[in-house]
């Protein structure tokens, strides 16, 4: 894999961006499960074993983030007779959880949402938020929770942050748009493109330079808010660099199953943000959204099983940081529930992500953990 410079956006695309980017808070609820004993439990009420600690994780680490923990708390393994809580949603609104937002705050040049009221977040609000671990699908949460404590006396943060996986943006199908088309249907070769695709699908495989085959096979296509998610603002990049403009945007929310709406308009293509990139996949599967195809990350399609039609864009990884969070005032690994964290994140290994790991996947090392998981290794 290789890593090209990338084209920065013209002014009219980013002032596109920009649009995107104030186009108001997010409210999709924090949705979680409890791995205990190798075994995954959706929380879907009030009701659920309480955990010995919970993980916040960006949307698109929620799958290998269950796997993680099936691993960590199977028979044998460290985590054996813990119970562990795991929790995604954007990165963004994580961290309105996290810092316990009332209304909107600029931390070191990123405006942060009020965290939205909710009755359905039920581990969540039944931990108070106080999450053992975050994995974002960025550096700039985990950093900003540092800034915080070094500049506001704020207590958030246990130890360093540390890159645990470098995301891999991928351009998914909806396997319900008509007429049907292929992984070799979304693109054309464009020398002129700054941006490498792999297609993966029928009727082949294979790489080149590439462009959006647009507007009328890609309109609309599905992103996810760039405010709270990455993965949004990586397929901004991505369109960008092509270079495709935007006519149109849709802000749908947490509504995924809904028709999309947004218009293309000549060579421009219509374009609908979802919350979470989670909800931008749930729309691009979706049979009554319209959505065309949907930038989402590798992770997730290799999720769906079957014969998805995709393309990924490696030369545009997502860098994905996580760091220790404090549950009490106290500084340092002082209680049952950051000790269990702490149990998990050195599991993880991430100082030394090509040393086996006996109890992780089929006794993989981190890195070779990632690659099986759709991610590219630290």
């Amino acid at each position: 894999m290789h890593f090209r410079v990338k084209q920065q956006p013209s002014v009219l695309f980013a002032a596109t961006l920009c649009a995107l980017a104030s186009s108001g808070s997010w409210a999709a609820d924090t949705v979680c499960s409890t791995v205990a004993g190798g075994t995954v439990t959706a929380v879907t009420s009030g009701s659920y074993s309480t955990p010995d600690t919970t993980i916040a994780v960006a949307s698109n680490f929620y799958g290998p983030a269950k796997r993680l923990l099936q691993d960590y708390t199977k028979s044998g393994a460290p985590g054996n007779g813990k119970v562990i809580g795991v929790c995604h949603n954007a990165t963004g609104h994580l961290m309105s959880e996290i810092m316990g937002l009332t209304s909107s705050l600029t931390v070191n040049g990123t405006t942060y949402s009020a965290h939205p009221s909710s009755s359905n977040e039920w581990l969540s609000s039944g931990i108070s938020y106080k999450y053992g671990m975050l994995l974002a699908a960025n550096e700039k949460a985990p950093a900003d929770l540092v800034y915080r404590d070094t500049n506001n006396s704020t207590n958030f943060t246990i130890g360093s942050k540390q890159k645990y996986a470098n995301g891999v943006p991928a351009l998914l199908l909806n396997p319900n748009q008509t007429p049907t088309y292929d992984a070799y249907d979304l693109v054309v070769a464009d020398m002129d493109s700054e941006v490498e695709g792999y297609y993966y699908g029928d009727p082949l495989d294979g790489t080149g330079t590439v462009t959006l085959n647009y507007p009328s096979l890609m309109t609309p296509i599905a992103i996810g808010n760039p405010t709270p998610a990455p993965y949004g603002q990586a397929a901004l990049d991505i369109l960008a660099a092509m270079p495709v403009a935007i006519n149109s945007t849709v802000n749908k929310g947490s509504n995924w199953s809904s028709s999309c709406g947004a218009t293309g308009s000549g060579s421009d293509i219509g374009v609908c943000q979802y919350d979470n990139i989670d909800l931008t996949l749930q729309a691009t599967q979706s049979s009554t959204s319209g959505i065309v195809a949907g930038f989402v990350s590798w992770a997730q399609v290799l999720d769906l099983g079957g014969s998805p039609e995709y393309i990924t864009f490696p030369d545009y990884p997502v860098p994905q940081w996580g760091i220790l969070l404090e549950t009490d005032a106290t500084d340092g690994t002082s209680n049952a529930n950051e000790t269990a964290a702490s149990s998990l994140w050195s599991f993880m290994n991430l100082g030394s992500p090509g040393t086996t790991n006996a109890y992780l996947g089929s006794g993989q090392s981190w890195n070779a953990w990632l690659a099986a998981n759709g991610y590219g290794s630290i």
